[in-house]
């Protein structure tokens, strides 16, 4: 299991955290061989915050070139969107 260590707000912007983890997973994916991982059996997971930078790492992997992407997304109560029109 890797849990990587990223930058937090409000002391630090926007996108620092999701670029932090996105060098994680890439690194994760790029060592897969010497950290005696399989690559096609990687699991993406978080909740709340968490979630959504799961789901931000998996959309990133699918626009990148890299040809990379985990085998299941494990969400739990994730922060996914927000409508601040919507109903109250």
């Amino acid at each position: 299991m890797f849990a990587p260590d990223y930058r937090l707000a409000p002391e630090h912007a926007f996108p620092g955290s999701q670029l932090d983890c996105f060098e994680a997973v890439k690194y994760i994916f790029e060592n897969s061989k010497s950290l005696n991982i399989n690559p096609e059996k990687v699991i993406f997971t978080g909740d709340s915050a968490g979630g959504m930078l799961a789901v931000n790492m998996w959309y990133r992997l699918y626009l990148s070139e890299l040809n990379y992407s985990p085998c299941l997304l494990s969400l739990l109560y994730p922060c996914l969107g927000y409508r601040s029109d919507g109903p109250r």
